[in-house]
C-alpha cells in the first residue's frame, strides 16, 4: 500500500506538471483568432505528451521498469502512448461537452483535465502501460 501511495504521489507530481503544461498551453492558444478550443487541446497535447512520458519513465514508474533504456523501451513508449491518446480523447470529450453541448467558456472545459483525466491514466499507467 505504502508503494501504491508513493508512486500515486509521484505520478501527481509529473502529472501535476505535465498537465500545468497542456492547461497554459490550451488556455494560451484557446483564445487566439484561428485557433478552436479542439485544435488548442490537440496542440497543448502533444507538448504535454513528451514532458509526461519523460517523467514518468524517468520518474513514476522507474521500480516497475527495472532499468529499461528510456529508447529501447518501445512497448511501452507505445502502450503510453495509447494511455496518452486515451488522456487526450477524455480531453476532447470534456472540451465538446463544456463548449458546444453546454455552451460555456473555454477554460471550464480545464476542470475535467484537471481533476478527471489524471486519476483515469494513472490507473490505466500502472496497470498496463508500465508493465
Amino acid at each position: 500500500m505504502r508503494r501504491l501511495v508513493r508512486q500515486l504521489s509521484r505520478f501527481a507530481s509529473v502529472g501535476a506538471l505535465a498537465t500545468g503544461v497542456h492547461t497554459a498551453i490550451y488556455a494560451g492558444l484557446g483564445g487566439l483568432d484561428g485557433f478552436s478550443p479542439m485544435l488548442a487541446n490537440f496542440v497543448a497535447f502533444v507538448f504535454a505528451f513528451g514532458f509526461s512520458y519523460f517523467g514518468h519513465f524517468r520518474v513514476t514508474f522507474k521500480e516497475q521498469l527495472r532499468g529499461r533504456s528510456l529508447v529501447r523501451s518501445y512497448a511501452v513508449q507505445l502502450r503510453f502512448l495509447i494511455v496518452a491518446l486515451l488522456g487526450l480523447a477524455l480531453n476532447a470529450l470534456g472540451v465538446w461537452f463544456v463548449t458546444d453541448y453546454l455552451g460555456s467558456h473555454f477554460l471550464f472545459a480545464t476542470l475535467p483535465m484537471v481533476f478527471m483525466v489524471p486519476l483515469v491514466t494513472f490507473f490505466v499507467a500502472r496497470s498496463w502501460a508500465f508493465r
